[in-house]
């Protein structure tokens, strides 16, 4: 194969010089070419740092040499908020091709990328410049679960996203991973307020609880299950994989501040208590939500609001673990009433399946599973898998009117706390629900009744009271005319 330079070719109004060990073509037959080739190329044009790297670098497989400098930080290459500034065409790590940027958030970015090496689009996900220690070594951690979740199968059966590579680049941690479709937050905001398709949801929901069952396997914590970290990898059958580590951690290694998007956070991270795997399925539960109705179930205005407003559907937690919560008195007096931040919200006071604007139980209950206060009592991801929901064939589960209220009831014996834990026995979802329908019969058969007993005792003293009056009239109209037959006899 020919090795070629490309000499200043044109990419977003600056020029540029490349090298590219891939043909024109773009074949699979590649060839690399070596730093000290690229120095005897190049060398009079490249900067020091730009020297130094292809001294570490053993094969160049692409290369693109840029000389005016792009940002106010590290020596030209990162923005204000120390953010690497990429360029198209540019090179990363003198193998990777930029070619669009796809994703963007406080701690780093995601670049559609051509790896010259295999010839194939990647995703690369370069994190923001770690200026400190502490945020060094959360990179790394990101960097360690995400390789963890890693394994024979792991994408396939557990639906993780696939880890290829991981470097050093000009002062930024990166990461290589499969090129995948938009995100379930995409999928969303498409369908604008068209449903999705209740088959779809149900796909996409087997396919985060697969991946929650490798994570509880391995004692991880994913803590950001949301919409934006559920990527598409098949249109078609719905397959998913998921994806941004930067908060998960290890359950016996809890970090003094777990972060993750607040409509998805659960109480007990908001009240202090040591997390567990339930972390997951209470965001699970408000991403369901969010499939089918199209919005977030909880619709806060800032932490200190997004308590109140899930007690505003859910109801008061349970009394003691309102007492054990080592941060509850942020939220709660001495007596258990509810502090109010600016907005007033009354517990209780919005019914979950008026929430969800679904009148079909079997979601209702899946929903509720997954957001119980205790996270002891939740539904693990294997016990989901086994929900009636997730077994029955896909109806719609909203409607756009709403005549019936129900209250929201919390779990009769959710306990919180070690020593004073009662969990409820453990019972199958269907046969949870059968009682839940079974309760909800005689509650109706209860108020029924005395409704029509009385019906029937106002109509029989209406018909009393109307046979009464008809005889009092009778009477006063025969003693009339028994008076008036006297008159005239007395008369004649």
């Amino acid at each position: 194969m020919e090795i070629s330079r490309a000499g200043e070719a044109r990419s977003n109004g600056e020029s540029c010089t490349t090298w590219s060990a891939l043909s024109s073509a773009r074949t699979s037959s590649i060839r690399s070419k070596s730093p000290q080739a690229i120095l005897a190329l190049f060398g009079p044009q490249m900067t020091h740092r730009e020297k130094l790297e292809l001294a570490a670098i053993q094969e160049v497989w692409y290369f693109a040499l840029r000389n005016r400098s792009r940002g106010p930080n590290n020596d030209g290459y990162d923005d204000h908020e120390h953010h690497y500034i990429p360029v198209q065409h540019e090179h990363l790590h003198y193998r990777y091709e930029v070619l669009k940027k796809i994703g963007y958030g406080g701690q780093g970015q995601v670049i559609r990328c051509l790896d010259h090496m295999r010839n194939t689009l990647v995703a690369v996900k370069i994190l923001v410049s770690p200026l400190s220690s502490k945020r060094d070594k959360f990179q790394r951690m990101e960097i360690k679960m995400a390789l963890a979740l890693q394994g024979e199968g792991s994408d396939e059966d557990y639906n993780v996203v696939k880890v290829l590579k991981y470097f050093d680049f000009r002062g930024h941690h990166c990461i290589v991973l499969e090129l995948l479709k938009e995100s379930l937050h995409d999928v969303i905001k498409e369908a604008g307020l068209r449903q999705l398709h209740m088959g779809m949801v149900k796909t996409y929901t087997r396919g985060i609880l697969k991946f929650l069952c490798h994570t509880k396997a391995r004692s991880i914590i994913h803590a950001d299950i949301k919409p934006e970290n559920v990527l598409i990898k098949d249109t078609v059958t719905g397959t998913i994989r998921v994806t941004d580590f930067g908060t998960s951690f290890f359950v016996k290694s809890q970090p003094l501040y777990v972060g993750g998007t607040r409509p998805f956070q659960s109480p007990e991270v908001l009240l202090g208590y040591r997390l567990t795997c339930a972390v997951d399925m209470w965001a699970l539960g408000c991403t369901v939500a969010e499939l089918v109705t199209g919005r977030e179930l909880f619709q806060s205005d800032s932490r200190d609001d997004h308590l109140p407003c899930c007690m505003e559907i859910l109801g008061l937690p349970p009394r003691c673990m309102m007492d054990a919560a080592p941060d509850g008195m942020h939220y709660f007096d001495r007596v258990g009433m509810m502090f109010c931040p600016v907005k007033r919200r009354v517990p209780g006071s919005l019914s979950l399946h008026g929430a969800l604007n679904s009148h079909d139980p079997e979601f209702v209950d899946f929903v509720s599973s997954c957001l119980r206060w205790d996270p002891d009592c939740r539904m693990t991801p294997a016990q989901a898998l086994g929900h009636s929901w997730l077994r029955t064939a896909a109806t719609s589960t909203t409607s756009t009117t709403s005549n019936a209220t129900t209250t929201a009831t919390p779990g009769s014996v959710q306990c919180f706390g070690a020593a004073e834990r009662r969990a409820e026995p453990a019972l199958p979802p269907s046969s949870a629900l059968a009682q839940a329908s079974k309760w909800l019969t005689v509650v109706v058969e209860e108020e029924e009744t005395p409704v029509e007993e009385l019906l029937v005792q106002e109509e029989e003293t209406l018909v009393e009271e109307l046979v009464v009056q008809e005889e009092k009239t009778l009477v006063e109209e025969l003693v009339v005319q028994e008076e008036e037959t006297l008159v005239e006899e007395l008369v004649g």
